[in-house]
């Protein structure tokens, strides 16, 4: 690219772009002053009745309960501001810790910023780690791999390019998105969406709207209707005999509305807060920060879970689980993500076989991924699935780094997304051999005749219908150095298949057990595949083996056919797969149709 196109914006016509644009920042509401908390507690139809019988005690001349009345509702709303403004600091003083800055050319040079300062056509450097501050074309791509679990769910790294000749909308090969992560690689992106109009950015705007009432304040709206209807009823009740009778008409007026003020439990509202108030308090020790206090209680009154996957059911962190060798052994691997201290056994075979030992050593050589201890955690850096091999080599007891050292690597052949594998050529046990990863299907057509393809095909068939992403490892002996590693790429013998998923946290089938018998529903949302979303769905226990996956096209399929369809498609399943954020939420309101209260992870 030439200079000048990397020139970027002069910062007179970024500050000129920041004033038309606005700042890089997601939506969010204002934080409320203490006044307006304070006057926020009063409002519930609950409190306008007792204010409106603080009223009418003053004009009986009841002056003690009217001073009792306005007491206990000053009392109500001190305690509760005093908690959700200190929440709310709370929540403003975390978001405050984590600043964000972006790495920008501004008049032809590398300035770091505020990452809220930048606007469309910025130019800024990515590199592996960084998060992603805007939606971007990418300009320029070295080895790019994006984790976009945010957006999409799935937890395989996706490959990016700055090819600018496809012009389909659709293909996102050359765009990266705000808020996703750069697994490995670097590339200079040209910004084309800052804040409300990034891809997150619309997401936060389609569910920026008023709130659902919360449970409590539900209940307590009819509680209020039954006691006017009530008071209504023995006021005309009252009035309709003292009529038949004769008596002094505003003698009984008096009478009726003395009635209804006593009526009325005063004390109701401030023994709500308090209760309120303890639930939050046992929350923050348990390092949940609450901003309403009416939060508490729509958490206990919550019936239905609608779970998201990657991070929250899962680690992650891809984990290769299962091992099938050529000669017909097959392995079970425990311990999950970054968890090295698993074990590695045997469902067929030696576990000190020979053909493992080269199967992990082969995952180490053709590899980029490092992983570090650090703070007594391991930490891996570089694409996901190099990483679960290191991890993997751990669990058989040999150290990444020595083998690397002990077989010296001559040349590489980095991953790439559209070749579908990636090469190590080393000095291995005073020979050169070429080692390869990669998807199945692309080894088998660089097979030596030795291969069944048959065989591998069918167990590759069997370990994906389990939810696994699947790859194969070859290697071939080289009797001389080419000059371009890939006219190697034939002859290869087949050592082996992993299979490796974004594994469950150790604790969550224990945790939807105990949803269950809080009576509480347990659906998974995501935006993974089909496969993997119903294979862990039912190690969690969300579901059993007779239920199917419902997908984002299913439902776009029935929410077309009416409101009926799409109800029907809703209540049937408790997993859906490919689901867009906007889909997630037409699912959640569908649940609250059903009478659902519906918390959302």
């Amino acid at each position: 690219m030439e200079n000048q196109q990397l020139s970027g914006l002069s910062s007179g016509a970024a500050a000129k772009s920041l004033l038309i644009h606005g700042p890089n920042v997601l939506p969010e509401r204002k934080s409320n002053s203490i006044f307006l908390v304070f006057l926020l507690q009063f409002k519930s139809p609950f409190i306008y009745v007792l204010l409106a019988a603080a009223v009418i005690s003053f004009f009986l001349r009841e002056t003690v309960n009217a001073w009792f009345i306005l007491g206990v509702l000053f009392l109500n709303s001190l305690i509760g501001t005093i908690q959700e403004f200190s929440a709310q600091r709370a929540a403003a003083a975390l978001k405050k810790m984590v600043a964000s800055t972006a790495t920008v050319i501004r008049d032809g040079r590398f300035v770091r910023i505020n990452a809220a300062d930048l606007v469309p056509e910025d130019l800024i450097q990515l590199v592996s780690g960084d998060k992603t501050p805007a939606d971007c074309l990418l300009m320029t791509a070295q080895n790019l791999h994006f984790d976009e679990s945010l957006l999409t769910g799935e937890s395989v790294p996706v490959y990016k390019n700055c090819d600018q000749t496809n012009k389909d909308q659709s293909d996102t090969a050359n765009r990266c998105f705000a808020g996703t992560t750069v697994i490995r690689g670097r590339a200079i992106g040209k910004v084309f969406a800052t804040g409300t109009n990034t891809e997150i950015g619309r997401i936060a705007e389609d569910v920026k709207e008023e709130q659902v009432k919360p449970p409590l304040m539900l209940r307590i709206e009819q509680f209020t209707l039954r006691i006017i209807y009530s008071i209504l009823f023995l006021m005309v009740t009252i009035f309709i005999i003292a009529f038949i009778r004769g008596d002094d008409l505003e003698s009984v007026f008096l009478l009726g509305v003395a009635l209804a003020v006593s009526a009325i439990p005063e004390g109701l509202p401030a023994a709500i807060t308090v209760a309120l108030a303890i639930g939050m308090r046992r929350m923050a020790k348990q390092d949940v920060i609450i901003r309403k206090l009416l939060a508490v209680e729509g958490l206990g009154s919550c019936t239905y879970i609608a779970s998201d996957k990657t991070g929250t059911l899962t680690v992650n962190e891809m984990t290769i689980q299962r091992v099938w060798l050529s000669d017909g052994s097959e392995y079970e691997v425990y311990g999950e993500g970054m968890d090295l201290h698993g074990q590695v056994k045997s469902i067929r075979g030696s576990v000190e076989s020979d053909q493992l030992a080269l199967l992990s050593t082969a995952g180490v050589l053709a590899n980029e991924a490092i992983l570090e201890e650090v703070q007594g955690t391991h930490q891996g850096q570089g694409d996901t699935v190099d990483v679960a091999f290191l991890a993997f080599a751990s669990k058989l007891g040999f150290d990444y780094k020595l083998t690397r050292e002990r077989y010296s690597e001559i040349t590489v052949i980095p991953y790439e997304s559209e070749n579908a594998y990636s090469a190590s050529i080393n000095h291995y046990n005073g020979e050169t051999y070429l080692f390869v990863k990669g998807s199945v299907e692309k080894l088998l057509t660089m097979r030596d005749h030795r291969t069944d393809p048959e065989v591998i095909e069918r167990q590759s068939t069997m370990l994906a219908q389990q939810g696994y992403r699947v790859m194969g490892i070859a290697f071939k002996k080289l009797d001389s150095i080419p000059a371009k590693p890939e006219q190697a790429l034939d002859g290869l013998t087949f050592i082996g298949m992993i299979g490796m998923i974004d594994p469950l946290r150790p604790d969550a089938r224990e945790a939807v057990q105990q949803c269950k018998h809080a009576n509480i529903k347990v659906a998974m949302i995501t935006g993974d595949h089909p496969k993997t979303a119903i294979a862990l769905a039912i190690k969690s226990g969300i579901a059993d083996e007779t239920m199917e996956p419902v997908t984002g096209p299913q439902l776009a399929e029935a929410a077309s056919k009416g409101d009926a369809a799409f109800s029907d498609c809703v209540r049937n399943s408790k997993v859906f797969a490919r689901i867009s954020p906007h889909q997630k939420r037409q699912i959640v309101e569908q649940l609250i149709d059903h009478g659902e209260f519906v918390a959302v992870t």
